[in-house]
């Protein structure tokens, strides 16, 4: 083929042998870029009372105290699940990391509760 699209991180991406080889400063990013620390918790409900209030799902927090710093709707096409993708990254992801299952649901539903500003989502 003439063209590839990697969605692999950069880490993987660097394990990979090219014929023809990439271009020397492409290789150098591969080699030199740390990775990030994101996690993402997926945030089911019955109904997308998101949508139901107005909002579209997708939002950016900007907000040091907030667990989230992004979300989208992450509902398929045939609506057969109606859910949340909540984006948890840095410092925050370390943290969330460390934390029980059921303390990361709290703080993401506290989050998106607010963001949306809706108590459905607490549930």
């Amino acid at each position: 083929c003439a063209q590839v699209i990697l969605t692999v991180p950069l880490t993987v991406q660097a394990q990979i042998t090219y014929n023809p080889p990439l271009p020397l400063s492409r290789s150098q990013l591969l080699q030199r870029v740390p990775m990030g620390c994101v996690m993402k918790a997926f945030v089911y409900y019955d109904k997308p009372f998101w949508r139901e209030s107005g909002f579209c799902g997708s939002s950016y927090i900007y907000d040091k105290d907030s667990l989230v710093c992004y979300t989208l709707d992450n509902t398929p096409p045939d609506g057969s699940s109606y859910n949340l993708v909540a984006f948890i990254a840095a410092e925050n992801a370390r943290k969330a990391a460390e934390m029980s299952e059921a303390d990361r649901k709290y703080h993401v539903t506290q989050v998106l509760s607010r963001v949306f500003q809706s108590k459905k989502a607490l549930n």
